[in-house]
């Protein structure tokens, strides 16, 4: 097992998050650490800049002065949410899906859709966690253009990149199946699915 890290939670992780996913969408390795640390604060800036250059459409939808907003939404810990993804699909021109994992149905399910008047096709994916982490997903089929197959229950198979490496096997006809780790709920969960499918 590759106990490698994901998305770190350095405040960054939204903006890393799409980076990531933007590279992935585009064909192109993960960028590393330090690279992948700039990009999200230049996306971070480009962000900022975009709510002051829509300040008549996005002005109602932040908390408080929108001024000081922006201001604070510069600096490189500030954690982003909603606001920032959809200012960021404005700023990459693509679609941006954000996926969660469903405990109910142990499957991921899209929560939120940006950009999507720049196409619905291959969108960036990220990962919410709901405790305010991001990271972001990847589908096993390599090529943004693939076409994702779909298990009984009608879900999507995704890989995204966290603690333990892309499983080369998948158990065919036994419905929905992910293989998902990025954090110990989501191992937790991963196993206990992995016991019911082999069980």
């Amino acid at each position: 097992m590759d106990l490698g890290s994901g998305i770190p939670g350095d405040g960054r992780c939204l903006f890393r998050s799409v980076v990531r996913g933007a590279h992935l969408r585009e064909g192109k390795p993960s960028p590393c650490e330090s690279h992948e640390r700039e990009l999200a604060d230049e996306l971070r800036a480009k962000v900022a800049d975009e709510f002051i250059k829509r300040r008549a459409d996005s002005e109602w939808f932040v908390e408080g002065d929108f001024d000081t907003y922006v201001r604070h939404m510069r600096q490189p810990q500030v954690w982003g949410g909603e606001p920032e993804l959809l200012m960021s699909s404005h700023v990459l021109q693509a679609p941006i899906t954000v996926h969660m994992w469903d405990k109910k149905t142990n499957c991921l399910k899209i929560i939120a859709e940006y950009g999507q008047e720049y196409g619905k096709e291959s969108p960036i994916r990220v990962l919410y966690h709901g405790y305010g982490h991001y990271d972001a997903l990847q589908s096993p089929f390599g090529s943004p253009k693939s076409k994702l197959s779909r298990g009984r229950s009608g879900a999507f198979l995704f890989v995204f990149e966290g603690v333990i490496s892309i499983w080369s096997w998948l158990m065919e006809n036994l419905g929905c199946w992910w293989i998902c780790s990025c954090c110990k709920d989501l191992i937790k969960q991963q196993r206990a699915v992995i016991q019911y499918l082999i069980g």
